[in-house]
């Protein structure tokens, strides 16, 4: 039985970290499966094409995979996802984004508009040019596929769909409790005959306060109450997922 470990790589969730790791247990054996499209999706018909055309392959990252996983006759997924506390990923992608306009120039919409606001603006901008986005219930869309996710109010039904698929998996990180996910990940490759490289070196960090709760206290200081209550409202379903998820560790704030 082949064993194909497929990485839904969400965007600032430490994907490049986990990618390293993946690259130095396998080699030329892990590839990157994206479209060129930045908002394309591939759906787990073409991930299970991919994987059958690619016979070499032992490990997958992809940012445009969805679920639910792929089903080939012959082959074992070990799927590798990771989810964040949305509040604290909001900045994250706030502060990469501005890098990438600081030193790239305007390589996206998003970096472009970073590179000239503060971080208030850039989430009130964000906020009012869709319903949902990259710093709004993101990681929830990711679980259910929504690919009008921009204009979908979501519903109770989308979040038991993105919890239903999120707790079919047989593993689920968390970024705030990355070293134990990834001891939890390293054994379940064992008992597929994986030797994963465990260690690493942190990929695309911002260089801020390790604790979780003082990044949370610092940033709802900056924002303000009311700019608070409405990111906390904007990522009601996402909270209400990586609360679920963390249950089982010390990282819930």
């Amino acid at each position: 039985m082949r064993t194909v470990i497929v990485h839904y790589h969400i965007f600032k969730n430490a994907g490049s970290t986990f990618d390293s790791m993946l690259e130095a247990t396998f080699g030329e054996r892990w590839a990157n499966f994206d479209k060129p499209q930045a908002a394309a999706y591939i759906t787990p018909d073409e991930m299970a094409e991919f994987i059958v055309s690619h016979p070499d392959l032992a490990a997958i990252s992809s940012h445009h995979a969805v679920l639910p996983l792929p089903e080939i006759p012959g082959v074992t997924i070990l799927p590798a996802l990771f989810l964040r506390h949305p509040l604290d990923r909001a900045r994250s992608v706030y502060e990469f984004e501005r890098r990438q306009g600081m030193e790239a120039g305007p390589v996206s919409k998003g970096a472009e508009q970073a590179a000239k606001l503060s971080f208030a603006e850039y989430l009130r901008w964000r906020l009012d040019a869709t319903v949902n986005g990259v710093v709004a219930n993101f990681q929830t869309v990711r679980l259910i596929h929504d690919p009008k996710f921009n204009r979908h109010k979501l519903t109770e039904d989308d979040f038991e769909l993105a919890w239903r698929r999120l707790h079919e998996l047989p593993f689920v990180g968390l970024v705030e409790d990355f070293d134990s996910s990834i001891n939890r990940f390293s054994i379940l490759a064992k008992l597929k005959y994986i030797d994963f490289a465990s260690e690493y070196v942190s990929h695309n960090q911002s260089f801020r306060d390790s604790n979780l709760s003082r990044r949370l206290k610092k940033m709802r200081s900056e924002l303000g109450e009311l700019a608070w209550d409405e990111i906390v409202s904007r990522n009601q379903m996402d909270l209400r997922i990586y609360y679920l998820a963390c249950l089982n560790t010390d990282s819930c704030e």
